[in-house]
């Protein structure tokens, strides 16, 4: 996730994951064209960059969160494969901002993380997976606690 906006009527954070979809894509392309360009004409062929079609389509996903001072709202936009979703929040029902750790046992020093919010109904987590930067997301933290008015 990274800070897009921060000005003194809005801040937008957004989190995509674009990069295993354009790897994905970007193989199936190289493997058609090599494969076609082999003469390789059969159906057979078509199977694995078909797969990696599949494979970015499932791995697209985007986030965003857009808090807007003026209307004391926090807006949280996602866009998966079959489903987007919005959800409205208003400032007041959001307690706390947290960063949730999660310890990689190969590297138990450098922790993944993501942002979590806390409401009244639950924990809110802003992106569905954790990412590296600890100092980071501290970064993120703070900026959305002082927007909401909770530093």
């Amino acid at each position: 996730m990274r800070v897009v906006e921060n000005s003194q009527d809005r801040l937008v954070l957004r989190d995509r994951t674009a990069w295993m979809t354009v790897v994905c894509w970007s193989t199936a392309l190289f493997y058609g064209g090599f494969a076609w360009s082999g003469g390789i004409a059969d159906w057979r062929a078509a199977l694995v960059p078909a797969f990696l079609v599949l494979c970015g389509l499932i791995c697209l996903r985007t986030t965003l969160l857009e808090l807007d001072r003026g209307q004391r709202t926090l807006t949280l936009k996602r866009l998966r494969i079959f489903r987007r979703t919005t959800n409205v929040i208003a400032f007041d029902e959001v307690s706390d901002v947290l960063v949730e750790a999660d310890p990689m046992s190969d590297h138990p020093g450098s922790p993944l993380c993501r942002l979590c919010l806390v409401t009244r109904a639950g924990r809110v987590p802003t992106t569905e997976s954790y990412e590296p930067g600890p100092e980071r997301f501290s970064a993120m933290q703070e900026a959305l606690r002082q927007a909401l008015g909770r530093s």
